[in-house]
């Protein structure tokens, strides 16, 4: 009698384990549910990363970062999309120490994108100056399409470190590190970034989508 109770329990398990794993997608090394995963009409993929996920890319990012073994200047965020991941590197550094005291942080805005979201010609918004070219800095985005953005800096400053959380194939060579790599045709769409509806393809099915991530 134990013996069956044991294994009807044991299936139970099995089925729910299955059933989960069948709900869920690989994109490197994070498992997304597929609630948080479509296809537009132009078969563009979007996958909304949760605030846990972005924690877990930056985990990642900086045990890369660390085993490198430099005593960092500081940090150059590229905005927008480098702040948010430039923060969570900046926490963790500050906590341990290891990579340098009294971390300085700095903006280089770039921008790449129309208002259409088209990638055109590099634009420099701002800029900052940095000694023995880039040498002990380290400049952060959320990810690397083309490598355009981090090509720039590439030629601008050679010895800064360039990561991020994100590497597409088409932009994986312009980073020095980053966190996974995903699809070329992947559209990512960051936890804070979830009222952005004009950054989909199809606005209406993104409508539907976000309003069920809120409701939730």
């Amino acid at each position: 009698m134990h013996l069956r109770s044991f294994f009807a329990g044991l299936s139970v398990f099995l089925i729910a384990a299955a059933a989960f794993a069948a709900e869920t997608v690989r994109l490197g090394e994070l498992e997304i549910e597929e609630k948080y995963v479509f296809v537009d009409k132009d078969n563009i993929t979007h996958v909304y990363l949760t605030y846990d996920n972005l924690e877990y890319l930056s985990d990642i990012l900086y045990e890369k970062l660390k085993a490198k073994n430099i005593k960092l200047k500081g940090l150059v965020s590229i905005p927008r999309g480098g702040l948010e991941p430039t923060c969570k590197l900046s926490q963790r550094i500050g906590k341990e120490q290891v990579l340098g005291d009294d971390l300085i942080i700095k903006t280089h805005h770039l921008k790449s994108y129309s208002d259409e979201n088209k990638q055109e010609a590099i634009r420099e918004l701002s800029s900052v100056e940095l000694e023995n070219q880039g040498e002990g800095w380290v400049y952060v985005d959320d990810l690397t399409d083309k490598g355009q953005t981090f090509g720039f800096i590439a030629n601008k400053y050679p010895k800064a470190l360039r990561i991020c959380w994100i590497a597409k194939p088409q932009g994986e060579h312009s980073a020095h590190y980053y966190a996974i790599k995903v699809p070329q045709e992947t559209w990512i769409v960051f936890a804070y970034e979830q009222k952005l509806i004009d950054f989909y393809k199809d606005k209406a099915l993104a409508e539907t989508q976000i309003n069920a991530l809120e409701n939730k």
